[in-house]
């Protein structure tokens, strides 16, 4: 088994470049003209309209993301591209962990269409799983930069800190690389997953109508950002919401207008990526006693 090529196949959800371009150019003003035609018959933050402080808001997140979107790609190119090389020396060593070999043939007689949805499910079966980890006691100081962000919008879904990022990586080169799945239609499942979850953060009040319990709508994923007790660890999956209705973090009350962002967090960028350390730095100075509650999880 060639773990070094699982990696590659996976580095679309890691490096945003090509996609900070395409989404700059074109996916930001469209997103932002359907928001506006939609908020001319239904508003979505907290019940306003896209008027002059909303955009400086949208402004202010879109800045915040895509410096954060390239602060993290810089990191896995310079940082983790060292480790990389390393890596892929010591896998011609006899020493080395490799994943065990299995038979890589079994989808390999299914159309590519299928075996893609297939690798789609997979990849929501485990992002649904590290989402949920990442709100536990533990991961919640990592991933409270992603919910920091007070005005969602396609970038958001790039808004992650870099230790969620390495997180990320594990669960998806281990857990999908023991299971041998052919590389492109890896590769093309981690395309759309990137993709879809720009569109799922589009601050846009579609809910799917009657395949919202099919198909996740950005206003079913707004409320798992929704600043309210009632919806904290809630609709965690990514694309297909019965994982949420099977494992018990379903919510879905109507329309979501409620504000949504961290209470006494920053929605910069660079405070969300202090925001774990002072954290942890807080713990060890209570001399490993319980520490009180950072947040929500």
């Amino acid at each position: 088994m060639d773990w070094i090529a699982w990696i590659e196949s996976f580095l679309p959800e890691f490096s945003a470049r090509r996609l900070l371009i395409v989404g700059t150019l074109i996916l930001t003003p469209i997103l932002l003209a359907l928001r506006f035609i939609s908020q001319r018959f239904v508003p979505v933050e907290g019940g306003q309209y896209l008027d002059k402080q909303s955009l400086r808001g949208q402004a202010w997140s879109l800045l915040n993301n895509i410096s954060l979107a390239l602060m993290n790609a810089l990191f896995w190119v310079v940082i983790l591209g060292g480790v990389y090389n390393t890596l892929a020396v010591a896998d011609q060593q006899d020493w080395f962990w490799r994943l065990p070999p299995a038979d890589e043939t079994w989808m390999a007689g299914w159309p590519l269409i299928l075996q893609s949805l297939v690798v789609i499910a997979l990849l929501d079966f485990k992002k649904y799983w590290a989402h949920r980890l990442m709100h536990s006691r533990l991961g919640w100081p990592i991933h409270a930069l992603h919910h920091s962000d007070r005005h969602m919008n396609f970038a958001t879904g790039l808004r992650i800190h870099f230790l969620e990022g390495i997180f990320r990586s594990l669960c998806a080169v281990t857990i999908l690389g023991w299971l041998n799945l052919p590389v492109i239609p890896v590769a093309m499942g981690g395309i759309f997953i990137l993709w879809y979850s720009c569109y799922l953060h589009s601050e846009l009040p579609w809910t799917h109508g009657p395949v919202r319990r099919l198909l996740a709508s950005p206003d079913y994923h707004r409320w798992h950002h929704a600043d309210i007790p009632e919806a904290y660890g809630k609709n965690l999956c990514l694309v297909f919401p019965v994982f949420d209705i099977v494992f018990g973090t379903y919510y879905d009350p109507g329309p979501c207008r409620t504000p949504i962002g961290v209470k006494g967090m920053r929605d910069d960028f660079i405070s969300g990526q202090a925001y774990p350390f002072i954290v942890a730095g807080k713990w060890i100075s209570a001399r490993f006693s319980r520490p009180k509650s950072e947040g929500r999880i």
